[in-house]
């Protein structure tokens, strides 16, 4: 199979220690999707490991919000 860039995107996120962020991601003809966070570091991931990624943050922004509510006594 020859390798091809299929889906190229790019968000901005806002970082409490970089400030604002870009972030880019590029799928390819091998099933991989790699993440480009600013110049700090780059992930190469398969779809499995993209939604466990996906699960993890959700996990960690549920926490967040949990301590937050009960922080403000909602």
């Amino acid at each position: 199979m020859t390798y091809k860039t299929l889906i190229t995107t790019t968000d901005t996120l806002s970082s409490e220690n970089h400030g604002e962020l870009i972030v880019e991601s590029e799928s390819d003809s091998l099933g991989m999707t790699t993440f480009r966070f600013g110049n700090s570091f780059t992930l190469r991931l398969d779809e499995d490991q993209i939604d466990n990624l996906r699960s993890i943050l959700y996990d960690v922004s549920r926490r967040a919000a949990i301590r937050r509510t009960a922080e403000e006594g909602v």
